[in-house]
């Protein structure tokens, strides 16, 4: 068995109540390297400090790096969405298999359902007390 093939997962996304279809959506991915999961720490650090915010006063400059954080967060995510997921199965338009590049753009185009592909893949990429690690 090829080394890929044994690396890649497989999730069903809740996302529109696709995992009670009848024939769900399936998302395969490979895990995330540690390189990826650095850059998706360093985004998270990189999030900018609300906790000093006075919600009575109309802060611009800090709105400004909330849209320019979450500009970089939206990129990374959706770099990782294309460079980590290799499959999507039974997703179709007018009864026919979307190919893998229309699958993303679609991914990506629909909020809710690329936070969760996100979420899963950053799942993924996680080590716990389970695996040894903690």
């Amino acid at each position: 068995m090829e080394i890929q093939a044994w690396r890649t997962r497989h999730f069903i996304p809740t996302w529109g109540e696709n995992n009670q279809a009848e024939l769900p959506v399936k998302i395969r991915f490979t895990p995330p390297n540690i390189g990826w999961m650095n850059r998706w720490r360093e985004a998270v650090v990189g999030m900018p400090n609300l906790a000093t915010v006075d919600p009575t006063e109309q802060d611009t400059d800090r709105a400004n790096q909330v849209r320019e954080w979450e500009g970089r967060l939206t990129k990374l995510k959706n770099e990782m969405i294309r460079d980590l997921v290799v499959g999507v199965d039974h997703l179709t338009s007018d009864g026919r298999d979307v190919g893998l590049d229309d699958a993303l753009a679609f991914i990506e185009e629909n909020p809710a359902l690329s936070n969760e592909v996100f979420q899963s893949l950053v799942a993924a990429g996680g080590v716990d007390i389970s695996q040894g690690k903690g």
